[in-house]
């Protein structure tokens, strides 16, 4: 933590400019001012990083501020408005990045305007449901629904990939329609996979059963780059 913080100040001071991130609010119990929102943990190790970053209410606004970097979008667990997948789509439309966090949902719920908002990428909805991990290898003391994933090598994961590597609990599929990327311009890299060994259950009872489930493997983290223009990704 004492390096992280020496580089960090080093690169806050030599950095030209300072990226800014929004973190979606009002769509998700996950909260970065709440310490039992789930992201109270990690907004203390943002702290160490050269970057700025504050919740945004797209309700308020009316749009995605135009000094935002990289829209983080968690879980989310209603319905977006319609003005606030408009605005989203737009900023998309400009070029706008966006670190989309979805965990498993219990129950099917429905998302009109989130999905929205996935389809700009060529990625359906989530459905409710969890991966589980039939190779024991795999398991952390021997639990099907926690398990160690592939990590792929790309700009992304490298220092997960080169380091301790990662562990997933109760983790969910991205769904991708592969045959709609050519005509959005969307073009993807894989970052976290399972092997053929996983399944993926909608009891989420975490009843481990390969009688009703459907075999990997699955994507879990995926990079998908959208070409605006020639310009403007």
């Amino acid at each position: 933590v004492a390096e992280q913080k020496i580089t960090s100040a080093i690169l806050n001071v030599t950095s030209g400019e300072i990226p800014k991130a929004y973190f979606l609010t009002g769509y998700t119990s996950f909260s970065l001012s709440n310490s039992n929102g789930g992201l109270y943990l990690f907004s203390q190790y943002l702290n160490d990083e050269v970057l700025e970053y504050e919740e945004l209410n797209i309700l308020n606004t009316q749009k995605v501020p135009d000094d935002c970097d990289t829209l983080i979008i968690m879980t989310p667990e209603k319905d977006f408005d319609k003005i606030v997948a408009d605005a989203i789509i737009e900023y998309i439309n400009k070029g706008g990045n966006i670190l989309w966090l979805n965990g498993a949902y219990p129950e099917n719920v429905e998302l009109t305007n989130v999905n929205r908002v996935l389809a700009e990428y060529g990625i359906n909805g989530f459905e409710s449901g969890i991966i589980y991990e039939t190779d024991s290898s795999k398991t952390i003391m021997g639990y099907s629904f926690c398990f160690v994933p592939e990590v792929q090598s790309t700009d992304v994961t490298d220092d997960v990939y080169q380091g301790s590597g990662a562990i997933l609990l109760y983790p969910t599929k991205i769904n991708i329609n592969t045959d709609s990327l050519a005509d959005l311009n969307v073009e993807k890299t894989d970052l976290i996979l399972t092997g053929d060994t996983a399944h993926f259950t909608t009891d989420v009872t975490g009843a481990a059963n390969t009688s009703n489930s459907e075999q990997g493997p699955f994507t879990v983290g995926a990079k998908m780059v959208k070409t605006i223009s020639e310009n403007s990704e």
